[in-house]
């Protein structure tokens, strides 16, 4: 199951119907209100496509100038266990490489993360809920 991952700045009808499933929203136009509120916020949106369709959603906030954390990651749940989510991590990872930002993510709400960001280079901080990679 290959999946691209793109940047979302203006999604259109079709990717808010499809973020409107991954995200178990009413529709197009909650899912619009959601993306607004989170890019009001200024937090970067990634989406991972499969066959034409978003299928996953990453939320990136920026830190400083050369650091993001990990908001949330979501898979649509009829695509999950398929390494969506994981090819999602992988190409929003290359993505911040070549941007020279070092990424985090506290997982203390979604403790099964831990095994896909030990296997994304992800280092967990001592006695931490916080998982750090640098990227250089």
């Amino acid at each position: 199951m290959p999946v691209t991952t793109e940047k979302l700045t203006a999604p259109d009808g079709q990717a808010l119907t499809d973020l409107s499933k991954v995200l178990d929203l009413s529709g197009e136009q909650e899912a619009a209100a959601k993306i607004r509120e989170w890019q009001a916020a200024g937090e970067q949106l990634y989406a991972g496509r499969f066959n034409g369709h978003l299928v996953a959603l990453l939320r990136l906030n920026p830190v400083d100038t050369n650091a993001a954390q990990i908001v949330d990651i979501t898979v649509r749940e009829i695509t999950r266990r398929r390494t969506v989510g994981t090819q999602l991590l992988n190409g929003v990872i290359k993505e911040c490489r070549a941007a020279g930002n070092n990424l985090s993510c506290n997982i203390g709400r979604h403790p099964e993360l831990a095994d896909a960001l030990s296997r994304a280079g992800f280092s967990r901080a001592a006695d931490s809920d916080e998982w750090f990679r640098q990227n250089r």
